[in-house]
């Protein structure tokens, strides 16, 4: 076996596909568009929908034909129809075991791809676990990000991404070129409620079982060359890096942080629940209806916290340099502890703004757009649709190439609800008291 020296080079243009996929459904999904939201979207077997269907629920099962686009959030998602153009989900479990025109761009912490599955280009996929049963057929590439995927039917092209559990007993037309963890019989990581499909256990590492065809390379990084069967059939070469697997996190350190964010989220996000439920449900409310000027503002409020800091390191020191030379020591010394003070107050209400209110307005933003509740809720609806959004943003966030990506964008769309909100309260003029004439 030889060694590959741009594997790691190919890295960046693969994170770079994965980020632009899924921009385009995020954009897709906080867009202000008409949608079916109930506890319960359906599109019973004969039912068409003209155009793009964006719906959002605890369940939605899509038997008929969609003609447009199909972009879905919700707990369960199930796809056993026809979408005659993309398919943009993301849920606990999503299943598709219909038809898909066009790309397949999903995420969450089961998805599956049944016997009947019928994907015309690629399919983009992040979370838990990625099942594509004999019989499915995808005719792109697919890129899998997560935990496992266990690929049992056909792809029309490649096979790339970056898991901890991958087995190939289908076939691969093209080039297979992925990161895969350590081959070893482990436990796979749990966390959350029981998901409602059913999903493998995949042994860590890299497997090509019987049966097995790749068409064109095998590339692969891993602590451990792969167990590839002797009925498995790899056309062109075949090309191993090792890594010393020290400098990653083992699955199941990511699943228990992972555990402990989404716990850590729940608690402050009921405490302001509990605190200010009027103003945190307002947060999220404009995160759902101006997402676009909650990003720019964001944006322009990040950068300004960092100018603000680094302002006052040079202000502090172009004082204390003028006390000193002044020859007035003890102020020098006075301004410059005050100056560090500042500094710390500053840099500490940042660092405190950024590490959860951001998620949780954003994950309660999404989570209520997911159960598809009323204009007002009380608290305990909002605790749950808290946990809906803060469930998935945690196992995005477990996704290597995408969740540093995921983390930026609630980072500046939650700053940019604040911002908005500080504004308006700053806009706001009080009402003349009664009786004054104006």
């Amino acid at each position: 076996m030889t060694r590959s020296r741009s594997i790691g080079r190919r890295r960046w243009p693969l994170s770079l596909l994965l980020v632009l996929a899924f921009l385009a459904g995020a954009v897709a999904l906080l867009a202000e568009v008409e949608r079916r939201a109930d506890q319960t979207v359906v599109v019973g077997p004969g039912e068409v929908v003209a155009d793009d269907l964006y719906a959002s629920g605890e369940v939605i099962r899509v038997a008929g034909t969609v003609r447009g686009d199909l972009v879905a959030v919700g707990r369960e998602v199930y796809v056993e129809g026809t979408v005659e153009g993309d398919v943009i989900a993301a849920g606990q479990a999503v299943s598709i075991t219909g038809t898909v025109g066009d790309d397949v761009r999903i995420a969450g912490q089961v998805l599956h791809l049944g016997p009947e599955a019928r994907v015309t280009d690629d399919v983009v996929a992040a979370g838990f676990s990625l099942e594509a049963l004999p019989g499915s057929s995808i005719g792109g590439t697919v890129l899998g990000f997560g935990y496992q995927a266990l690929l049992g039917g056909d792809v029309g092209e490649s096979v790339r991404g970056s898991l901890a559990a991958l087995a190939l007993a289908g076939t691969v037309e093209r080039d297979v070129e992925v990161e895969v963890g350590p081959r070893g019989k482990r436990t796979p990581p749990s966390f959350g409620p029981p998901p409602p499909v059913r999903y493998p256990e995949v042994e860590s590492g890299l497997r090509l079982a019987d049966g097995a065809r790749i068409g064109g390379d095998l590339r692969y990084q891993s602590p451990d060359e792969a167990a590839i069967a002797v009925g498995a059939e790899v056309a062109g070469e075949v090309a191993y890096e090792p890594t010393t697997g020290k400098e990653e996190e083992t699955g199941t350190d990511r699943a228990l942080d992972a555990a402990r964010r989404f716990a850590a989220l729940l608690l402050v996000g009921g405490l302001l629940l509990l605190a200010a439920p009027g103003w945190t449900a307002g947060l999220a409310a404009t995160v759902r209806e101006r997402p676009l000027p909650s990003l720019s503002w964001g944006l322009v409020l990040l950068l300004a916290a960092l100018a603000a800091c680094l302002l006052l390191a040079l202000v502090v020191a172009f004082v204390a340099a003028i006390l000193t030379f002044a020859t007035l020591t003890g102020l020098a010394v006075a301004t410059i502890a005050l100056g560090v003070l500042a500094e710390l107050s500053l840099a500490v209400g940042l660092v405190l703004a950024c590490l959860y209110l951001p998620a949780i307005v954003v994950g309660l933003a999404g989570g209520r757009l997911a159960l598809a509740r009323d204009a007002e809720p009380g608290r305990g609806r909002l605790l749950a649709a808290l946990a809906v959004g803060a469930l998935v943003l945690v196992l995005l966030g477990l996704v290597p190439y995408l969740g540093a990506f995921i983390g930026l964008l609630v980072l500046l769309l939650g700053l940019g609800a604040l911002w908005l909100w500080a504004a308006g309260r700053l806009r706001r003029t009080p009402e003349p008291a009664a009786g004054t004439v104006g």
